[in-house]
């Protein structure tokens, strides 16, 4: 959160992320099932592809607060290339 500039005591209920995996490899997947395994729901993800690349921006149902996000959120910062919290929303 530092990092991107925002602050958790902020009331809100979704976060948006963004990152980047190889699209070849099939890591999408793998981001995805991590989000299905913490019990954080997706409320609407952006996938563009690009030299075989891809970028993907979600925006997650929950509170950076919460447990089961702060897990899911410090496994994309491990896993993810270039894992952003772009925003926290109301």
């Amino acid at each position: 959160l530092a990092r991107s500039g925002l602050s958790g005591d902020v009331p809100h209920s979704q976060v948006k992320v963004r990152f980047f995996c190889g699209k070849a490899s099939g890591n999408l997947n793998l981001f995805v099932n991590m989000m299905a395994l913490n019990q954080i729901p997706v409320d609407r993800m952006e996938l563009e592809s690009q030299d075989g690349r891809q970028r993907v921006e979600a925006v997650l149902d929950g509170n950076v607060n919460e447990s089961n996000m702060r897990r899911l959120l410090c496994q994309l910062e491990k896993e993810a290339e270039g894992f952003e919290i772009l925003e926290l929303r109301g």
